[in-house]
């Protein structure tokens, strides 16, 4: 799958509606973000992390790559199956 091509796909679909609505208040940090700011990342569970937008703002980018190792790890335990 072409993960580039859809990311920025949804960030062309999606850039007319940056801004819109209202940021998470009910955590502090989450109130002080800037709500112009989007991004998103895909982990693939054979560790390809694609990021788009804002994603690497506060390390997201590192993070998720962590979480995503972690889901690989897991599923070549036999901790789920991938269809």
């Amino acid at each position: 799958m072409d993960y580039r091509h859809v990311m920025e796909q949804v960030m062309s679909d999606m850039a007319p509606h940056i801004g819109d609505g209202n940021v998470a208040d009910y955590i502090p940090d989450l109130a002080r973000v800037d709500p112009n700011q989007f991004g998103f990342i895909v982990a693939t569970v054979d560790g390809q992390v694609f990021s788009a937008g804002d994603a690497h703002i506060l390390g997201a980018d590192s993070n998720h790559a962590r979480h995503g190792g972690a889901l690989e790890n897991f599923a070549q335990t036999g901790g789920f199956s991938i269809f």
